[in-house]
């Protein structure tokens, strides 16, 4: 069984259509609806969306095809603990980042209004 036919299965068991699904990972209408139809691959970005919007999913499971579907809860909670410290780490360094932009910003305004 290829990818796109497990993740056509793990779709089909969502109970969820593949336009929800694909709005849901933020394609364009028809993208995985056609890789299905067509048996075609998909890029390997929409697979990371899709393990990242999908935490059950296994993600060895839609690439190998080994093991379960389903991840256990204590994976899927782990995934998401990851997923939720890089969110923040990206967070802090963009507010570190703004910070600095705003100090640059209001250097260049101090330099003016003298």
């Amino acid at each position: 069984m290829s990818i796109i036919e497990r993740l056509d299965e793990y779709i089909t068991s969502k109970n969820i259509s593949i336009r929800q699904f694909e709005m849901n990972i933020g394609t364009s209408n028809g993208v995985i609806h056609n890789a299905i139809k067509n048996q075609k691959d998909i890029r390997s970005s929409w697979i990371s969306k899709i393990i990242e919007k999908y935490p059950d999913l296994n993600p060895e499971w839609l690439i190998t095809g080994k093991g379960s579907m389903l991840r256990s809860n204590d994976q899927s909670a782990d995934h998401k603990e990851d997923y939720y410290n890089h969110f923040a780490y990206n967070l802090k360094q963009d507010m570190e980042d703004l910070k600095k932009r705003v100090e640059k910003l209001e250097n260049i305004n101090t330099d003016v209004d003298r």
